[in-house]
């Protein structure tokens, strides 16, 4: 039903709206032009609905898919909304889009399916619920033909690993180099646990059935989402009814989709390494398509500068800023600044001495993301600002503050889209804090080229 208002003067932008998560605001705008429910943005390749999900509006998203929005409409990443619920524990809005048919097995530009992202994370209770809306432990994805279970399995993630085993997870299935996920067991319980098989009867085995949910006025664990004035009165499923459904070994799982051969070129390496890997395909449909060339280029007469990568299509300036700060370290025009992703599992820290042990923090933790420190600010409600505008990577917002293109208040301001200067001081003061008590660590080297930082002690090759 089309909601009708007789209003249309003060009617603001439905993505906008969406990202406010105002229903008022959204009706009106959903009833001024119906079309732009299902339309992308320009920039991102976001729908309204991707919108209020990456927000966490769970009315809001409601309200889209009752009136018809596609859970499947994938972004410029090739993300749909339940890939971005699956990155960070959303279970009521997973289970909502899930409800409304959102598919689980659908893959993003790398192959990831929402099941891989809970898989690596090891979030056990969003790997349950996906594979409970037959979710595939199975699915390799395209770069390195990893699935789930290799994922869960390489992080030593037991619980994840036994679900993902108990819905019919293939622990002999191959990835690109020949590694099974039995091969990456170095746990003797996960061990114990792949052999096995994790023998469960088929009654055990829950699987939502989506032609039979019956309807009723709450949503998971007895939490109600009815507001009579906002909404109408929510709908979610029954408990799931069981089924004799399992997932069979498929032999065709070994061949792999055909490879995208931009993804095997160093530069797509290069962009992995600050995690932007996803524009590798506008890099090189533009010409830049080699790594060591255009390092070259940045001594030249003609060097890479935000005002080219915005022309070829890399619109979001935070990722422009990451780019330039990666090609001007190794092309040796400015210092290079300590690497601060840690990719070892379990770290608690990215600022690591050689010489000190594994538990010890020196500078602020790795398992901190940019929600949550915008949360520890008081300020989550600008968490979509700093994604649309590619400062999407808290450890990246602090590498920067090491580069000559610290984060000040015209950035957050033009940039970012922070209109409120109490907001930006905010920010830049807990930016600078942070900055000081890294400066601070004794014998620690900013100036480095290893994944770790240095001592006095360290010999660096």
């Amino acid at each position: 039903m089309t909601l009708q208002y007789n209003n249309q003067v003060d009617v603001m932008d439905l993505q906008k709206a969406c990202r406010l998560g105002s229903l008022l605001e959204i009706k009106k705008a959903y009833s001024a032009d119906p079309e732009k429910l299902n339309k992308k943005d320009e920039s991102l390749g976001w729908t309204p609905l991707y919108r209020t999900v990456i927000c966490n509006h769970i009315k809001a998203t409601q309200f889209l898919l009752k009136h018809g929005a596609d859970p499947n409409l994938p972004n410029n990443l090739g993300e749909t909304p339940l890939h971005q619920t699956a990155d960070n524990s959303q279970y009521e809005i997973a289970e909502l889009l899930l409800t409304y048919h959102a598919d689980p097995n659908l893959q993003q530009n790398d192959g990831d399916t929402p099941l891989h992202h809970a898989a690596f994370r090891g979030d056990e209770k969003m790997v349950e619920l996906l594979l409970r809306y037959r979710g595939d432990p199975n699915i390799q994805n395209f770069m390195f033909g990893r699935s789930p279970l290799h994922y869960a399995v390489d992080c030593g993630h037991i619980s994840s690993v036994k679900l993902l085993m108990k819905y019919g997870g293939n622990p002999f299935l191959p990835d690109r180099q020949e590694k099974r996920p039995i091969d990456l067991a170095q746990i003797k319980e996960l061990q114990n646990t792949l052999n096995n098989g994790e023998k469960e009867s088929e009654s055990e085995i829950i699987f939502f059935d989506e032609d039979k949910l019956e309807l009723g006025d709450t949503f998971g664990k007895g939490k109600t989402l009815n507001d009579s004035h906002e909404i109408e009165n929510y709908e979610a499923p029954t408990p799931p009814i069981p089924q004799n459904f399992n997932f069979e070994p498929d032999s065709e799982l070994s061949v792999l989709p055909k490879q995208n051969s931009n993804k095997l070129k160093p530069i797509y390496s290069w962009l992995e390494s600050i995690e932007l890997q996803e524009l590798c395909d506008i890099l090189c449909d533009a010409g830049y398509d080699d790594i060591e060339s255009l390092i070259v280029q940045m001594n030249s007469a003609y060097p890479i500068t935000r005002d080219e990568l915005e022309r070829i299509g890399i619109a979001a300036p935070g990722h422009q800023y990451r780019i330039i700060m990666k090609l001007e370290e190794d092309a040796c025009i400015c210092p290079k600044v300590l690497s601060l992703k840690s990719r070892s599992i379990g770290a608690e820290s990215f600022w690591r001495c050689c010489n000190t042990p594994n538990n010890a923090t020196l500078g602020p933790p790795l398992n901190m993301n940019l929600k949550e420190w915008l949360r520890s600010l008081k300020l989550e409600e600008l968490y979509s600002h700093f994604i649309e505008s590619g400062f999407d990577d808290y450890e990246m917002l602090i590498k920067q503050m090491f580069s000559r293109y610290p984060i000040n208040d015209e950035m957050l301001k033009t940039e970012v889209g922070i209109s409120k200067p109490g907001y930006r001081n905010r920010i830049l003061a807990k930016l600078q804090e942070e900055v000081k008590v890294i400066e601070k660590r004794e014998g620690i080297v900013i100036e480095n080229t290893s994944k770790n930082a240095s001592c006095e002690m360290c010999i660096i090759v």
